[in-house]
């Protein structure tokens, strides 16, 4: 429902203490504790030691909910794109900091790869295509 557990080594600093820290992206579908409780148990097989810097709680809303409706309707009224369906991603968005809330992103048909890459940009036309798209989101979501 919201994907696979994720794992990525974001650093590893060999100095004075070692340290590995690890980024995990864990499904709603799964509890973070059991998730905690393996890390521990393997890091112990290795003499290591498992350390929490920060954690946000995981948000999943249906598909069917009417924000996801409503958000898709204006999607494809203004882009045309009828093919394209919501995804859950596993980024942390502020939408977990809002209860009852999704992450919303103009991502249009076959965009460059360009997000979190060096020089990342967007195209002008595709600002204002948002700017309409957000505006239209704002007005249906408040009626």
């Amino acid at each position: 429902m919201s994907g696979k557990l994720k794992c990525n080594i974001g650093m590893i600093d060999i100095g004075q203490r070692e340290t590995i820290s690890i980024d995990i992206r864990i499904p709603v579908t799964v509890e973070k504790e059991d998730v905690v409780q393996t890390l521990i148990r393997v890091a112990e097989n290795y003499s290591l030691h498992y350390k929490e810097v920060d954690w946000l709680k995981s948000i999943y809303i249906p598909k069917d909910h009417f924000i996801v409706k409503n958000l898709m309707k204006v999607y494809q009224e203004e882009t045309g794109d009828i093919a394209s369906k919501p995804i859950s991603a596993g980024g942390a968005t502020c939408a977990r900091a809002i209860g009852n809330a999704v992450a919303f992103g103009a991502v249009f048909p076959n965009p460059p790869k360009v997000e979190h890459q060096p020089n990342e940009y967007i195209d002008l036309t595709d600002l204002f295509s948002a700017m309409k798209l957000y505006a239209k989101a704002i007005y249906q979501l408040t009626r």
